[in-house]
């Protein structure tokens, strides 16, 4: 599994690393521990995005209104060596942790 403190060392400049994430206590203030909690709990796809050959993406998202009663997407972020998604028989089967969080 690659959490948020091996994401940047197997994600590098290629894509987001871990400092361009927001960690879980800042999306808490932002937006509450509630839509946190939410985000967290709906099952993860492939994001389509490629990382590089070793590692895969997968993302969850909700919408949520920010300050300015704007709706905008939350998205929680999780990496995963290939060979563990290859290997698996089921993604469920899989432990999940969230390497961080974005905003769009």
């Amino acid at each position: 599994m690659i959490n948020s403190t091996t994401a940047s060392h197997f994600l590098g400049d290629f894509y987001t690393t871990e400092s361009q994430l927001l960690t879980k206590a800042q999306v808490v203030k932002i937006f509450g521990s509630f839509n946190v909690e939410l985000v967290g709990k709906i099952n993860a796809d492939f994001s389509n995005r490629c990382i590089n050959k070793d590692v895969v993406e997968f993302i969850s998202s909700i919408l949520v209104k920010d300050e300015n009663d704007d709706e905008v997407m939350l998205t929680a972020h999780y990496y995963r060596n290939k060979s563990d998604v290859d290997s698996c028989d089921s993604l469920d089967s899989l432990a999940w942790e969230i390497a961080g969080y974005s905003v769009v």
